[in-house]
């Protein structure tokens, strides 16, 4: 192995090391995650509708629509059998490092959930996330156009409040 394929992050003042997953392993890891929040995000782009630019998914994506928020949730519930949370983690933790030393996942978590979160994010970034900044930007869509539409909601209903 190639020291250039470790990568590491520093969390909670400890730094967690990853090597990411073989080919096999992480295309069936992703297929699970896709057949679980796939749904969803067909969701978010069909409401988005056909648009070309990543300004006009923002415009387009009506969140206020009354039933977007039911249909997301039920796409996301009706898949969630596909995902074995607790094997998918196990999986995904094998061979992380703390500080140098390989984590015992049951121990090392044990109460500690809110790293595990932190962690798991890490891991998930690093193995899968040229599906978000790749593939999704190809086709005009980003993570970023979310995090937009859903500060511009938050705004406006603080000035709905105030008014």
């Amino acid at each position: 192995m190639n020291s250039n394929d470790i990568k590491e992050k520093d969390i909670s003042g400890r730094v967690y090391s990853i090597v990411p997953l073989n080919a096999t392993i992480g295309l069936d890891i992703s297929q699970k995650i896709f057949k679980t929040f796939g749904p969803a995000l067909g969701v978010l782009i069909d409401t988005a509708g056909g648009s070309s630019s990543v300004e006009d998914e923002a415009m387009n994506l009506d969140l206020e629509r009354e039933d977007l928020w039911m249909e997301l949730a039920m796409a996301l519930t009706s898949s969630l059998d596909s995902l074995d949370l607790t094997e998918t983690s196990k999986t995904l933790m094998k061979g992380v490092y703390c500080d140098g030393a390989e984590i015992s996942y049951e121990r090392h978590f044990a109460g500690n959930y809110g790293e595990y979160i932190a962690v798991l994010e890490f891991i998930l970034k690093e193995n899968f996330g040229s599906f978000f900044t790749g593939y999704l930007k190809a086709k005009g869509i980003e993570i970023h156009t979310l995090r937009t539409m859903m500060s511009r909601k938050k705004e406006q209903n603080q000035e709905e409040s105030e008014s």
